[in-house]
């Protein structure tokens, strides 16, 4: 690390670019399940969470979103964060946290969520979420898995077209 800075880069979240919230009729959701992110993790680790998002001009005023974990069977976690003056068009948001212990609180997976002040008419469109260790956000990029996955699909595709090919 060079003046503390910690660059991880790689995303932690599998899947991101098949997942974006767009929510139109209410102020609170549920993104993703992130089990798999805090399976990785450890109570300490430094983790910069981004995203793109922008609220709607449905009638709020797109002052207000937060990020939080919602912390259902994971014994780990990590702290809220308020965002303000969101605004219409696409911006990537970012945040360095750090993984915290947690008391499970249900059998459900934990979950990334997003919400704006209820009854606001604040709704909004989040994609492209990065969850990486390290304290500086980094573009967007696929988690490593899901570019494997690519690469095996590729691959297969290949093989089934030489088999059609030689009969």
């Amino acid at each position: 690390a060079i003046n503390n800075i910690v660059i991880g880069g790689q995303n932690l979240f599998e899947n991101s670019a098949n997942i974006a919230v767009d929510n139109t009729t209410n102020e609170h959701g549920y993104f993703a399940s992130i089990e798999h992110v805090m399976d990785k993790l450890e109570v300490g680790d430094e983790i910069t969470i981004s995203f793109d998002v922008k609220q709607l001009d449905g009638g709020g005023n797109g002052q207000f979103i937060q990020c939080y974990a919602s912390n259902r069977r994971n014994t780990k976690s990590f702290p809220a964060k308020a965002f303000y003056n969101i605004g219409t068009a696409w911006k990537r948001l970012s945040f360095t946290t750090t993984v915290i212990s947690a008391t499970p609180t249900g059998a459900a997976n934990t979950w990334i969520e997003f919400y704006s002040l209820y009854h606001t008419a604040d709704y909004w469109h989040v994609k492209n979420l990065k969850i990486e260790r390290g304290n500086q956000a980094t573009d967007w990029s696929a988690a490593p898995e899901d570019i494997q996955e690519k690469i095996e699909a590729a691959a297969q595709a290949k093989a089934d077209l030489a088999e059609v090919q030689a009969k």
